[in-house]
């Protein structure tokens, strides 16, 4: 999944206080690209869009889904 590894930018900015960390795992048949840095936003409606960014970008190659994750790790949304 080579497109979608470019869309896995990483946010090293120093995260502001209460401002949450969002991981974006994107999968298709085969394989699942976990986001081990994920990015800074504002909040789930924010990481929505996101993924669903994500979703429209490279699904003009290939057939993805994107699972959205806390910093704890516990699954907020999938976009399809």
């Amino acid at each position: 999944m080579p497109r979608a590894r470019n869309m896995l930018k990483t946010d090293e900015t120093q995260v502001p206080a209460g401002m949450p960390r969002f991981y974006f795992h994107i999968s298709n048949d085969t394989e699942t690209l976990r986001d081990e840095k994920g990015i800074i936003l504002d909040d789930t409606a924010a990481a929505a869009a996101y993924a669903r960014r994500i979703v429209r970008e490279i699904a003009v190659t290939e057939k993805v889904s994107v699972l959205v994750t806390d910093a704890d790790g516990q699954a907020l949304m999938r976009v399809p």
